[in-house]
């Protein structure tokens, strides 16, 4: 249905276009570059690239009279390699026009403007112990449990020994002795009745509670640094997040090689780069991060597109940036194609494309918006003149 639908949307959006001009360079072939970013370019059913930028670059080809082969990168970092290095003519997907990418790609002109959105996982609050299993506190804090238990053993089996007045009872001798190191890891001073168990082993005693109070302040001053350290971890962890401040101190998903990485990088936040926003989205799933940091449509449109995830897309846009196809640096094919797009601008193409995707504000996204009656209703309404 959708694939009928796309089609005659492409011919609704640029049955009005010029005729095909002779393009600028000497072959009219051309070796698209493209990056898997939901809405602006997604594979189809039968492995054909689709999209509101491949659709957008479909309809400039064919009003350029442009043969065009697309090329499929894992990354924006590959895909902008790709270009860099003439393995292909132009980038087809939501590249944001940056100051540095123009020292070494022609930009086109602008045919979207986006900015920048957090989206952030609804169901991200931990508690202290999945903080303290996360951190590897768990752990230690069994090590140290065990070593109090050994300790206690050794302590028993000596003063049995040692002296005569110490309860024969082993499980009476062992809880003797345990409760003392605990008491004194808590309080800090040796039990009245470990003092009063010295016996003639005076040398044994002065020895045991020495350790002892050595081992007490080491306690103490671990569980305490720990469960302080934990407890800053939870209360940053679940605090919410509405801006960008909000993320300071956390660790932030972002797309490798995009715009929004490189902004992050120069703020001085700690980030986690992805292929894409389905790996990105997964990790903030897994609560491996705290948010995703991504272009405004790509985060709204993944949110809108999975209902049942416990994600959302908040706070307001920033950073705001435009996109547009790249070509190489010596491309005579830049000045056409942005002709065109201003064209498409013009008479509506683009708008229409936009809406075919994301639909109406307040209503949700996607590309079956096609087959709701207030956008029939919008192209009935429309009137190119």
């Amino acid at each position: 249905m959708y694939t009928h639908c796309r089609e005659f949307l492409l011919l609704c959006l640029f049955s009005c276009a010029a005729a095909p001009v002779p393009a600028e360079t000497e072959d009219a072939f051309v070796r698209a570059g493209v990056h898997i970013s939901p809405p602006f370019v997604m594979a189809g059913e039968t492995g054909a690239y689709e999209g509101m930028a491949v659709d957008l670059w479909d309809g400039i080809s064919n009003a350029l009279g442009l043969r065009t082969e697309y090329t499929g990168y894992r990354s924006v970092d590959e895909l902008l390699k790709a270009l860099e290095s003439n393995e292909i003519d132009v980038v087809v997907t939501n590249l944001t026009v940056t100051h540095a990418r123009a020292q070494f790609m022609r930009f086109t002109y602008p045919w979207y403007d986006a900015g920048l959105r957090i989206m952030i996982n609804t169901d991200a609050r931990n508690s202290f112990w999945h903080e303290i299993r996360k951190a590897g506190r768990l752990n230690a804090y069994l090590l140290l449990a065990g070593a109090l238990i050994v300790f206690s053993l050794a302590v028993t089996i000596i003063r049995r020994a040692l002296n005569p007045a110490f309860p024969r009872s082993w499980l009476d001798g062992f809880s003797l002795n345990f409760r003392s190191i605990i008491s004194t890891a808590v309080s800090g001073t040796i039990p009245e009745s470990f003092d009063r168990i010295g016996g003639e082993n005076r040398w044994f005693h002065n020895i045991i509670t020495a350790l002892l109070s050595l081992c007490g302040v080491a306690l103490v001053a671990y569980i305490t640094s720990t469960v302080t350290s934990v407890m800053t971890t939870v209360s940053l962890t679940n605090t919410e997040i509405y801006a960008l401040a909000d993320l300071a101190g956390k660790k932030v998903g972002v797309l490798g090689g995009s715009a929004a990485a490189e902004y992050l990088r120069r703020s001085g936040f700690a980030t986690l780069a992805f292929d894409d926003i389905d790996a990105a989205s997964s990790a903030l799933l897994g609560k491996n991060i705290s948010a995703v940091v991504a272009d405004a449509p790509v985060v709204e449109y993944s949110a809108r597109a999975h209902p049942g995830s416990p994600v959302k897309v908040t706070g307001e846009l920033f950073h705001p940036d435009k996109y547009a196809f790249a070509l190489g640096r010596g491309s005579g094919l830049a000045d056409s194609v942005s002709v065109q797009i201003i064209k498409f601008h013009e008479d509506m193409s683009i708008p229409r494309l936009k809406y075919f995707y994301f639909g109406t504000p307040g209503n949700d996204a996607g590309v079956h918006s096609f087959e709701r009656q207030y956008y029939e209703r919008f192209f009935s309404e429309y009137d190119p003149g």
